[in-house]
Formats: C-alpha cells, sequence, structure tokens
C-alpha cells in the first residue's frame, strides 16, 4: 500500500506464514521477504511482481525448516536469514547464489541481524539462550555468549532480542531484558514482574520502555535502572483495561502509545507518565499488535486478530484523531514493514 497514491496491491508471495521482511533501501528498490516454507521472495517495485526467489533445491543447500529472520548487508549487498535449522545463510540475491553458511548454534534460531546497516558484525541468537557474533569479512564466530539462569525460578529461552546502535545490544526472554557492550558479558538480568510483551527506546537510545500485562515500565538503559511506571490504572474511570501488547515510543521520545488487547490505543507523555487520551480503535477482542510511526503525526496500528490496520493523522499533541484510513488485510498479519522514504506499508499475512 502507498499511501500517497492510495494504491494496495496483494502478493500470495509465500505458501506458509510470511516471518520478516527487509527493504534495502532506494538504490536497491526491491523487497525481500522470507516465510515458514522456507523461502526467499525478491519483489522488484518496478515489475510490480516478484522476480525470483532462494529456495533449497537437490543442487542448492539451503534452509529446510522455516526462516524466521532476514536482514541485509548493504556494503556487501548480502541478505543473511536464519530460522528453525540452527543455521545462518548468507546469499547473494542478485544471482541467488549461496556464498556461506555459518554453523555453530545447536538449537533453533530466534534471529540474525547486523549491528548496523553498514558494519560487518552479524549477531544471532538460539532457544538455548546462546549469542553469537560473526565478523562478515572473515565469515567466522569470533565470540559466543552463553547465558545461565539466574532467577529463582526456571529461566525460559529467549523469546526476541533487540538491536541498539553503538554496539549495545538488549535481549529479552520472558520476564527479563539484558543490555551489555558487544565483547562484554552482561550484568544479572533486569526482571519485570510479568512477561514481557513488547520493547521500544527514545530516541536517543537512552531510555527503555517496556510493557508486560502489568503495565509499562521505563527504564535507564545507562544504569538499567527502573526508574518510573505507568500502570494500566491509568486508563479513563470505569473502562476494562486489557493486557499491554504493544508499544512504542514516538515523537522524539515525548510519548509512549501502548496498545493493549481489547483493541484500545492509549498515549502516555512520556515525561509524567500521564495519559493523554484512549482511543478504541478495533473491537474488545481484538489484540493490537502493531504501532508503527508514518511522517509526524501519522501512526499506522496493526491488529492480527482483526486483519486490519489503521493509517490515524492525529492533531500535534496527539489528542484528536483528525483522520483514520482503514485497511482490511486479506489473510491474518503476522508481520508489517513501514518505509518514511516510500510512503510505503507491507502486511505479511499467515497465508503466504
Amino acid at each position: 500500500f502507498r499511501n500517497h497514491l492510495g494504491m494496495r496491491l496483494t502478493l500470495p508471495v509465500h505458501s506458509n506464514t510470511v516471518t520478516d521482511m527487509a527493504y534495502p533501501g532506494k538504490d536497491w528498490d526491491y523487497l525481500l521477504t522470507v516465510g515458514m516454507d522456507a523461502r526467499v521472495q525478491i519483489f522488484d517495485f518496478a515489475v510490480g511482481s516478484v522476480i525470483s526467489q532462494i529456495v533449497a533445491t537437490p543442487s542448492t543447500s539451503f534452509h529446510q525448516k522455516g526462516i524466521l529472520s532476514l536482514d541485509f548487508q548493504r556494503d556487501l549487498r548480502l541478505g543473511i536469514t536464519a530460522g528453525l535449522d540452527n543455521d545462518i545463510f548468507v546469499w547473494n540475491p542478485a544471482v541467488k547464489r549461496i556464498r556461506y553458511v555459518l554453523r555453530g548454534h545447536t538449537r533453533p534460531l530466534l534471529g540474525a541481524k547486523m549491528l548496523s546497516p553498514t558494519g560487518y558484525t552479524l549477531i544471532s541468537a538460539d532457544r538455548k539462550n546462546t549469542i553469537k557474533l560473526w565478523d562478515l569479512r572473515m565469515m567466522e564466530c569470533f565470540q559466543t555468549l552463553q547465558f545461565e539462569p539466574t532467577m529463582k525460578e526456571k529461566a525460559l529461552p529467549f523469546t526476541a532480542f533487540e538491536l541498539v546502535e553503538d554496539q549495545h545490544i538488549v535481549t529479552t526472554f520472558n520476564q527479563a531484558w539484558h543490555r551489555w557492550n558487544s565483547g562484554d558479558i552482561p550484568d544479572d538480568m533486569l526482571v519485570v514482574s510479568k512477561p514481557v510483551t513488547g520493547l521500544s527506546f527514545n530516541d536517543e537510545f537512552s531510555s527503555l520502555v517496556a510493557c508486560s500485562v502489568a503495565g509499562i515500565s521505563v527504564w535507564d538503559v545507562a544504569t538499567g535502572m527502573s526508574v518510573s511506571e505507568i500502570q494500566a490504572a491509568s486508563a479513563d474511570a470505569g473502562e476494562v483495561v486489557g493486557e499491554c501488547s504493544a508499544i512504542n515510543v514516538l515523537n522524539r521520545g515525548r510519548y509512549v502509545f501502548a496498545g493493549d488487547s481489547r483493541g484500545t490505543l492509549r498515549v502516555y507523555s512520556f515525561s509524567t507518565g500521564a495519559l493523554i487520551r484512549s482511543y478504541r480503535l478495533f473491537g474488545t477482542t481484538a489484540e493490537i499488535s502493531h504501532i508503527m510511526p508514518l511522517d509526524h503525526p501519522t501512526v499506522v496500528v496493526g491488529s492480527v486478530s482483526e486483519y486490519s490496520l489503521k493509517i490515524l493523522t492525529f492533531t500535534s499533541d496527539f489528542s484528536a484523531i483528525l483522520e483514520c484510513r482503514d485497511i482490511r488485510c486479506d489473510k491474518d498479519t503476522s508481520c508489517m514493514l513501514v518505509s518514511r522514504a516510500w510512503s510505503l506499508i507491507v502486511a505479511g499475512g499467515v497465508h503466504g
């Protein structure tokens, strides 16, 4: 969907759930998508269709199980994928050639991401709570970090991980998150009271906002200390509050957008934690799953269970909605990509 043209394209490019997407940039005008069908599809915007794919063949070694993660190294123009079969594949999308297979993980991978789009350090995480750092110039692992459970109760495997600029990495699993500098063994886990359902940083990466079913916590990244709480009780009087399911810090860290499991979007002041306004966007059984900004003050909000996206244009202080445009997805939305440069929204579904 291009919001400045009002154009929508539905592309049946995968036979199973679309799990991740990457848009390398204007100088390489393709959209890369991966899914649980163990395929990479390359969509050409100029042609308006899928022009090629990368998939395992009798003569080509590639993923045999679902792909969960996709990234792109811009200088080397290499695609990187990781998934359920423990290996990382590095490939050239222009010639559909597998360049390298990075082996060493012994459990299914959550993902493999570049530390920066133009750097050469790749970071991967698996469900054995192992982090590996790879040098793409040498195509070898130069460090392994193994996380041991430190909570009193049995620690669950990693469920997600986020990368932050300047070689700060944040990993999340169940009720804890970690921060450390690349190469340093991290300190003890920072634990919240309930399972983490979403993370977002302010523009300076100085504060981390984590949401859970208990509410919203604000953490200082430098010290690792919790500095404030935004409780779910901040909702309007008499309103039944759903569990917080999605979070994003917008407008240079001034506002916190939180979506819940009952289809309501709430806007808070980051500095005071005060509720500015709540908006019922979907039905009471619809969980808000995505909150992503376009040009200020326009925000894209999605619900997987409603197969629906809403493009919301707010007043400058987010106290009112000026315009709401609905996009109905044909199938369940499993991932989304927003490109501000192209005013482009891409939604991938569980039916490919």
